[in-house]
């Protein structure tokens, strides 16, 4: 299986996301400060998205 880095990227980072958006939710009810909980967990979501991303390309 070939896959382009870029999908494999992306996959991981969409995961991720979706994670910190759940997380972002709760971090948000938590703070009441919806915005700012959604926007906090998209970041780090993505973020450990892209890290897991590169990895994953490396072993």
């Amino acid at each position: 299986m070939d896959m382009e880095p870029d999908d494999f990227m992306g996959r991981y980072v969409g995961v991720g996301i979706s994670l910190g958006a759940a997380i972002g939710c709760a971090i948000g009810v938590a703070m009441d400060n919806f915005a700012m909980g959604i926007g906090l967990g998209v970041g780090i979501g993505s973020a450990l998205g892209a890290i897991l991303a590169r990895r994953r390309q490396h072993h």
